[in-house]
């Protein structure tokens, strides 16, 4: 049985991540990720929304070790579905809602597809390949959170439906604190993956590297 969800930094956080990594089947919502921590972040984000605990399993996929868990509730799935239009839109509640559910959201989204690039203006990357979330609903989010952003938009040429969204913000270790901050409220790592190092950092609140500046200035 789903609860009456209301807007919550949590419900936010699970959306992020149904954009970027989640998905839903017929018998409700699932995630397979490489990360072990942030498979623990939903699955303890799933518990807080609706007490009940998953236990996460894990299958070798090719080279890589793949943490998967499902939540199995037709309700959630239809939830989610319809609050997102099929992952269309984000919910007006949460565009609209104070900035810890905005930044919840992206953190979600982070979580799943943010790398840092290390390019002239040391942006941070998101990069998307989807025929879901309309880019107009990108610009709202970011636009309400008075982030610098550039968008590029393209489509693959074997399938024109699939849209590729390439995302840099600039000022990211501002997006890393504020995000990071979000995360230490719950006791729970942002993770993001490091091209530079080529792989996913585990960013705890209490001790983000000495080439973030934690003051919140972008610098």
């Amino acid at each position: 049985v789903i609860p009456d969800l209301k807007t919550s930094e949590d419900l936010a956080y699970l959306l992020g991540v149904y954009f970027s990594d989640g998905s839903v089947n017929v018998d409700g919502f699932l995630i397979g990720v490489t990360d072990l921590e942030f498979a623990e972040s939903v699955r303890d984000c799933l518990y807080r929304l609706f007490n009940k605990k998953k236990k996460i399993k894990q299958i070798m996929n090719r080279k890589s070790l793949i943490y998967y868990f499902s939540f199995n509730s037709r309700v959630l799935r239809d939830f989610l579905k319809t609050i997102t239009k099929n992952k269309s839109i984000i919910p007006k509640d949460i565009l609209t809602g104070n900035d810890k559910i905005k930044w919840a959201l992206l953190t979600g989204m982070l979580n799943g597809d943010g790398s840092i690039t290390l390019r002239k203006e040391n942006s941070l990357h998101m990069g998307f390949i989807t025929t879901y979330l309309n880019h107009i609903f990108w610009k709202k989010l970011l636009d309400n959170l008075n982030l610098d952003y550039s968008m590029t938009i393209c489509y693959t040429k074997k399938r024109l439906k699939m849209m590729s969204f390439n995302i840099f913000l600039s000022g990211y270790r501002k997006i890393l604190q504020n995000c990071s901050q979000l995360m230490a409220r719950k006791r729970e790592p942002l993770i993001i993956y490091d091209k530079k190092v080529k792989k996913r950092e585990r960013l705890h609140y209490d001790r983000i590297k000495p080439r973030l500046c934690v003051c919140g200035c972008g610098n």
